[in-house]
């Protein structure tokens, strides 16, 4: 992943690049997710790199996981998008 990327796209990162955590000295970071949330994270980093939520990214098996991820890490154009488009996928 582009740390550039990632830090523009959501606050959590910026934060964690922005400031002396261990993750900026080693260039890693482990997250731990439920399972439901690891499954949806392709679609995330999809959108982070995109900006979109089309009919591949979002259905409803993921719609409720993309929120969630969108609120933790930061990322209000996502959590906008999957409640948005909840009358559309459902």
């Amino acid at each position: 992943m582009h740390k550039g990327t990632l830090a523009v796209a959501c606050s959590y990162f910026a934060k964690l690049f922005r400031n002396s955590y261990a993750e900026c000295e080693t260039s890693t970071s482990k997250i731990t997710l439920v399972k439901e949330a690891a499954d949806a994270f392709p679609a995330f980093l999809d959108y982070v790199y995109y900006l979109r939520t089309d009919v591949e990214i979002l259905t409803t098996d993921n719609a409720t996981a993309l929120y969630h991820i969108g609120q933790y890490f930061g990322l209000q154009s996502l959590t906008w998008e999957v409640s948005s488009s909840a009358t559309r996928i459902y």
